[in-house]
């Protein structure tokens, strides 16, 4: 007998949210990317995004404007520029300590001002900031 067969993160992160997501407002997940190429990687931040923003499957019968936001705490280790695009706010740390907490949008400008701007030929932001 042969079938399809998830993989046990599958399996614990579907089991995961949907046992215990919908009752808590705030949720810390470490490194949720580990191990996973980048389309997978992709997919999982944009689900805890929807999931954030109150637009999980469960709750698509849902008023939008009944909606529960929820805070999701994410550890990353240099994420693509493709997942750092949906993240909202940004707490970078440079040896243990805080170097920029707020929105992702202002990072440029806010290193730039501190003198450090992003080099015109940059493969990505993300690289930049993590070098």
């Amino acid at each position: 007998m042969y079938g399809k067969v998830l993989s046990a993160s599958s399996v614990f992160f579907g089991a995961e949210a949907c046992a215990s997501w919908c009752h808590r407002r705030r949720r810390y997940v470490d490194e949720p990317t580990t191990g996973l190429n980048s389309v997978m990687a992709t997919n999982v931040v944009q689900q805890l995004k929807a999931m954030a923003s109150g637009a999980s499957a469960a709750s698509q019968n849902t008023p939008k404007q009944a909606r529960q936001l929820r805070t999701v705490l994410c550890t990353i280790h240099q994420p693509s520029s493709e997942i750092y695009k949906l993240f909202d706010k940004l707490y970078f740390v440079v040896d243990g300590r805080a170097a920029y907490f707020g929105p992702t949008a202002d990072v440029p400008a806010y290193f730039t001002k501190l003198g450090y701007p992003m080099p015109v030929r940059a493969r990505g932001f993300c690289g930049w900031l993590c070098f």
